[in-house]
């Protein structure tokens, strides 16, 4: 599976009209490289800031932009699905002055105000979230790529969705985490995300919905820093415990940045945070942009027991001749390729999918079991190996039981008649 990263565009953005002609030319052409190199773009993961203020404006502007980029794929060979949550500028701010923003900028000491914005929908907190990001919400279902079947959430923005690629299934959950940044200034340290959340888009029993895929990915807007301490354990202890997610993408911060945090003996949580496609940020006089992207894979290996995973971070860089141009990032550490070091991802164990049958008689689904068997004959001496190599595919891949001797009893689908 391959997917472009994207966040913080900020379309709209008043310096945009004079620049962003020239950025997205060097993009496509750095998009068409990488494409010759990498094959089809399944998906495209964009972790939030698609606009400046959230207007209706901004985002028909955007749906321009983002129509040119999918038509520009479509030449390459690709037609992938777009898969985002919102960022801080993707909201319409209310009022700093409304009762209901003074008191959700004091969420980590008001446990009483966190309870009833978890749990009554009909709460007056809830009401003004919904109301802020409603234009994003109205843009999800206008965006011109194609849809994928996603489980909406709690949030404006929550979602959990089964994308599968080469029989394997990817669990994707986006979360809302700039919910509370209502207002301008740095709340770094500041902002929640609640379990609420992921029951919503992944069902109680959330935990064996993430055993069901064989790998799943984490996408936020702001990293995890950015989380009071008490929502930062919450995310690592109950959201995201060690091994349940490949990859934690997020964006935010315009910088590109690549990291695995390991403690306490653990493999480690792994988390991208990649530079922002359209980055422009001023201090007193001086002006820094940043623009670039990410290109991420997944693959699978021969039994698909574990998968390996890669990035080619992007960046644009000043040409000496005076024009940007996309270049491999160099801040990363990159291969000759251009790309990461690849990671090994153990593979969830697949679950054996039951075998539904239409009884034609009394017109009710039955669960049956069917079987078929395979013999597959070799010598140690010649396709022993092949032969060992074919019943691993069978046993772990597909989820069939190896009984003894050379016989493989393999479930068969029946066919309608």
């Amino acid at each position: 599976m391959t997917w472009l990263h994207l966040t913080d565009l900020h379309r709209g953005m008043a310096p945009q009209r004079g620049l962003w002609a020239n950025v997205e030319e060097q993009f496509f052409a750095d998009l068409t490289k990488l494409h010759e190199r990498h094959g089809t773009i399944d998906l495209i993961l964009f972790t939030g800031d698609f606009v400046e203020k959230g207007s209706k404006a901004e985002y028909e502007k955007l749906n321009v932009t983002l129509s040119r980029l999918r038509d520009h794929l479509a030449k390459l060979g690709s037609n992938p699905s777009l898969l985002g949550v919102p960022g801080n500028h993707d909201l319409v701010r209310p009022k700093s002055a409304k009762a209901e923003v003074q008191v959700l900028a004091d969420w980590e000491s008001k446990p009483e105000v966190q309870a009833e914005f978890w749990h009554n929908t009909k709460s007056s907190y809830r009401k003004l979230i919904n109301k802020a990001f409603a234009n994003y919400t109205t843009w999800l279902e206008t965006n011109p790529f194609k849809k994928l079947s996603t489980r909406p959430g709690l949030l404006p923005g929550d979602f959990a969705v089964v994308f599968e690629k080469q029989n394997i299934t990817i669990g994707i959950v986006g979360l809302n985490s700039t919910f509370l940044q209502l207002t301008s200034g740095n709340f770094e340290g500041r902002l929640a995300l609640g379990l609420e959340q992921l029951i919503t888009v992944c069902g109680e029993d959330f935990a064996d919905w993430f055993k069901k895929q064989r790998v799943n990915l984490l996408m936020t807007h702001q990293p995890p820093g950015w989380l009071t301490g008490e929502a930062l354990n919450f995310l690592n202890g109950e959201i995201a415990p060690v091994g349940r997610f490949a990859l934690h993408l997020f964006g935010h911060m315009h910088e590109g940045n690549l990291s695995n945090i390991a403690t306490g003996g653990t493999t480690g949580r792994l988390y991208l945070q990649t530079r922002s496609l359209f980055g422009l940020d001023q201090w007193g006089d001086q002006k820094q942009r940043s623009h670039g992207y990410t290109v991420g894979s997944l693959s699978f290996n021969l039994g698909a027991e574990t998968a390996t995973l890669r990035l080619w971070p992007r960046t644009a860089q000043k040409h000496q001749a005076g024009h940007w141009h996309m270049v491999a990032d160099p801040t990363f550490s990159l291969l000759q390729d251009d790309g990461t070091e690849g990671k090994l991802v153990r593979l969830n164990p697949r679950v054996p999918a039951a075998i539904k049958r239409l009884n034609h008689q009394t017109g009710k689904g039955d669960i049956t079991t069917e079987l078929f068997r395979v013999l597959i004959l070799a010598t140690d001496t010649d396709l022993g190996n092949a032969r060992s190599a074919v019943v691993h595919y069978l046993t772990t891949a597909l989820g069939v039981e190896a009984l003894p001797g050379s016989g493989i009893d393999i479930p068969h689908r029946a066919l309608p008649t």
